[in-house]
């Protein structure tokens, strides 16, 4: 990935300076709830080497969260993307995304199906539940069916956002977890290293989002951290690969689990991502025991 190595030589600097966490064990919840919500973000190329091989892209991501601390969490996405290539092809692309996994970390279930434009290329189906010492078993259900075991203790999506906004809460900046999230097949775990920017206030002047950004103000209420994530694949057999990420990932996470504005970095071309939409959702509490 071309410009990281400065980025992490100086990331290793900052993690031998400041708090940090490193997950080899599940995390205790710590009182942190994620805020059901809708958020829509409109894509857009911001730049590209030539071995990418695309010239311009366009697209729009959805992100759906509900759940809560007793029904357990869902999660569903839909990324659709057009892509021009140097010889002047337009290829359409179609992502979506649905988890299910519930609130103790131990059973997660997903489904992620792909389209080039109306055609559907590919499905992945199973579930993955916690064995003793943190692995994970999965059972694939389609394309067809199989088993495969991560003898890493990894977290789940969820489980990771709260580990990261805990160790925001707590003055942490760096976090060190391998996630499993169904994706790539269903057959990979990714290591990830997690940098935790100074916390930013309830926003107003040049950090308050736009009004034309629906609910805007209830997330200019909110405390927020610079976040950026650096995925790096681990095989099977738990070897991390400790050459460069495989992509990464840097946006605003606020309090309540939303994230702003945000870059995917996947080394040889660069997205944008703008957040246009949010809207809130109401969840039952859970009831008092």
């Amino acid at each position: 990935m071309n410009n990281t190595t400065s980025i992490f030589a100086a990331g290793l600097i900052f993690a031998t300076v400041f708090p940090s966490v490193q997950l080899h064990a599940l995390p205790a919840r710590a009182g942190v709830e994620l805020t059901p919500h809708r958020a829509i973000y409109d894509l857009q190329l911001r730049s590209a080497e030539p071995s990418a091989n695309v010239t311009d892209l366009t697209g729009r991501l959805v992100l759906d969260f509900t759940g809560s601390a007793c029904a357990g969490y869902t999660y569903k996405s839909r990324l659709v993307t057009q892509m021009t290539d140097q010889d002047g092809g337009t290829f359409t692309s179609d992502m979506r995304t649905s988890t299910w996994e519930d609130a103790r970390g131990e059973e997660f279930r997903f489904e992620n199906i792909e389209y080039n434009g109306v055609q559907q290329t590919s499905i992945t189906s199973g579930s993955a539940s916690r064995k003793e010492k943190g692995s994970i078993a999965v059972s694939f259900e389609t394309p067809a069916s199989g088993e495969v075991e991560f003898e890493r203790t990894a977290l789940f999506p969820t489980q990771h956002s709260l580990a990261i906004l805990e160790a925001a809460f707590d003055g942490k900046q760096l976090v060190q977890a391998d996630v499993y999230d169904g994706s790539e097949e269903g057959k990979k775990l990714y290591s990830t290293t997690t940098f935790i920017g100074r916390p930013l206030e309830p926003a107003s002047g040049k950090m308050a989002l736009g009004a034309d950004i629906e609910n805007a103000p209830r997330l200019n209420a909110t405390t927020s951290w610079p976040i950026s994530i650096s995925f790096f694949d681990t095989a099977t057999s738990g070897q991390r690969d400790e050459g460069l990420p495989t992509y990464e990932l840097a946006f605003r996470l606020f309090a309540n689990g939303v994230s702003g504005d945000l870059t995917i970095n996947y080394g040889d071309f660069l997205i944008g991502g703008k957040l246009t939409r949010v809207d809130f959702t109401s969840e039952a509490d859970c009831p008092r025991e």
